[in-house]
């Protein structure tokens, strides 16, 4: 069973072997191509971030999501509102770019930037830090109160793991083997899964998802992808339809 938008990647990138579209040609618009095929908006979406995901065409153009954070950000502090953003994943990107997050936007203070070296490094490792801009001191004490201290043998291992370049030598490789893992898992459940399946496109991260109204229960697959070092956590539902979200550990 192949999914429309994995059939419409495909044939972009036939088109894109044969020569059909010349490398560096642009690329028709979302909208364009919904009304050519008579498909969902969502699933050309789908077919541009799988291409994408593939190497085969490049998004040069982030300009609407920044404008989206910069008026987020504008927003909150026309009203005086604090903001926690948890950026915890923003290191594991597939793009050639990282993405933008709201505190490049923060002229007052008012976002809490959030992150960690738990989820790109080591798990164990339990290194976060912040910037918590005009909330230092109640950041401090807050974090006091709950933990006193924080080992100081992790920080130092992780700052020479830093120092020496090794981190960022680190974050390319991961980064390309997630983006390898998130294509494979899109494929197979394509092929695998009922017609009705929708599957997320994630831009990074270490998950991805897909939700079916079909009857289709955890219990009845889990314990053999298990075996195969995979983690379900299921949606909220206990009914159709069913949402799971996979981890390839």
């Amino acid at each position: 069973m192949e999914f429309h938008y994995i059939r419409l990647a495909n044939e972009i990138e036939g088109k894109v072997a044969s020569g059909h579209i010349a490398i560096g040609e642009r690329l028709p618009s979302l909208r364009r191509v919904q009304e050519q095929k008579g498909l969902s908006l969502s699933t050309v979406y789908q077919a541009y971030v799988e291409l994408e995901n593939r190497g085969v065409i490049e998004a040069r153009n982030r300009s609407g999501c920044w404008r989206k954070k910069r008026e987020m950000v504008r927003m909150i502090c026309g009203r005086g509102i604090p903001l926690i953003e948890d950026d915890i994943y923003g290191d594991l990107y597939f793009g050639e770019t990282r993405p933008t997050t709201l505190k490049e936007y923060d002229e007052q203070g008012l976002v809490l930037y959030c992150s960690s070296f738990s989820k790109t490094v080591l798990p164990d490792l339990r290194v976060g830090w912040v910037v918590p801009g005009r909330f230092k001191e109640k950041v401090k004490r807050l974090k006091f109160n709950a933990l006193i201290a924080t080992p100081k043998l992790n920080q130092m291992i992780m700052a020479g793991f830093m120092e020496t370049g090794a981190y960022e030598r680190h974050l390319r490789k991961m980064r390309n083997t997630l983006k390898v893992q998130v294509g494979n898992m899109t494929r197979a459940v394509a092929n695998a899964f009922p017609g009705d399946t929708r599957m997320s496109s994630p831009e990074g991260g270490l998950s991805c998802g897909w939700n079916s109204i079909a009857a289709l229960t955890v219990c009845s697959f889990s314990p053999g992808l298990q075996r195969l070092e995979f983690l379900f956590c299921q949606g909220l539902s206990v009914q159709a339809p069913v949402n799971i979200s996979t981890v390839s550990v």
